[in-house]
């Protein structure tokens, strides 16, 4: 009785870490989310035109939403992506940062 006594604790406290991870994960996600939609509204205008050479100057958000592009994505994380459209969201934002990243890397912008 014992032994099962001590396989539930054990199992229970499994459960409770991957449940602390998810959390995280998500928490992670949302935040990567805020960055990207930061970078966004601070620096792409009403025409869609984009201050690259602003971004250049300050790039940790787009850094950090780039990074989360490759750690969570609709095969990795698909508790994120529950509808088509938030997978075509994920590919569609994910490339426009990559390609701003891009941009902003090669120097181009100057």
């Amino acid at each position: 009785m014992k032994i099962l006594h001590h396989s539930c604790i054990a199992f229970a406290f499994l459960i409770l870490v991957f449940v602390q991870s998810l959390a995280a994960q998500e928490s992670q996600y949302h935040q990567a989310l805020g960055d990207w939609a930061g970078v966004l509204q601070d620096h792409v205008d009403q025409q869609g035109r984009i201050d690259f050479a602003a971004i250049a100057q300050r790039p940790e958000r787009l850094r950090r939403f780039v990074a989360a592009t490759g750690r969570f994505g609709p095969k990795s994380s698909p508790q994120f992506f529950p509808e088509r459209a938030d997978v075509l969201a994920y590919h569609i934002n994910s490339y426009n940062a990559l390609a701003m990243y891009g941009v902003i890397e090669e120097g181009v912008h100057q």
